[in-house]
C-alpha cells in the first residue's frame, strides 16, 4: 500500500478529532446567536435552558372541538429571564413576523400527547406543539 494503515488510521483520528472540535464550536456559535437573536425580542433573556430545532403549533377550537393549525412554525427555545415571568417559550415563527411568546406561570399546564405537546396558558386557550424530531418532546 502507499500509505501505512497506522499513519490512515492516525489520520482519520486527528480527523475525527478536528471535526469534533468543529461541530462543539459551531454548537457554541450558534447558541450564542439564537441568544442575541432571542434577547432582541425580549431584553429581559439572560438565558436559554431548552430548545428544539422544529415545531408547529396548532390551536384547540373550544366551540367546535377541533385543531387548527397556526401560521407559526419554527425554533422553540425556553428561556430564563432576568424579570417576573421567569420563564417564557418562543417560537421563532419562520411563516411570518409573529412569533409565538408564552410565559411560563402557575397557571400554564403540560401534558404530553402522541406527538404532541399540549399546554393551556394562562389565558386558558389550549395549544399543542409538535415536534419535527420526536427525541425533542
Amino acid at each position: 500500500p502507499f500509505f501505512p494503515s497506522t499513519i490512515i488510521y492516525s489520520s482519520i483520528s486527528i480527523f475525527r478529532s478536528f471535526i469534533k472540535e468543529k461541530m462543539q464550536r459551531d454548537k457554541l456559535t450558534q447558541n450564542h446567536l439564537n441568544l442575541t437573536a432571542l434577547k432582541r425580542l425580549d431584553s429581559s433573556v439572560v438565558d436559554v435552558v431548552g430548545h428544539s430545532a422544529y415545531v408547529a403549533v396548532y390551536r384547540f377550537d373550544e366551540t367546535d372541538k377541533t385543531w387548527h393549525k397556526k401560521d407559526v412554525e419554527g425554533p422553540l427555545f425556553i428561556v430564563r429571564r432576568s424579570e417576573e415571568p421567569s420563564y417564557k417559550m418562543i417560537v421563532l415563527n419562520r411563516l411570518s413576523i409573529d412569533n409565538l411568546v408564552e410565559s411560563i406561570t402557575n397557571e400554564f399546564l403540560l401534558q404530553p400527547a402522541g406527538p404532541y405537546l399540549l399546554y393551556r396558558n394562562q389565558h386558558n386557550i389550549t395549544s399543542g406543539l409538535w415536534f419535527y424530531d420526536a427525541e425533542e418532546r
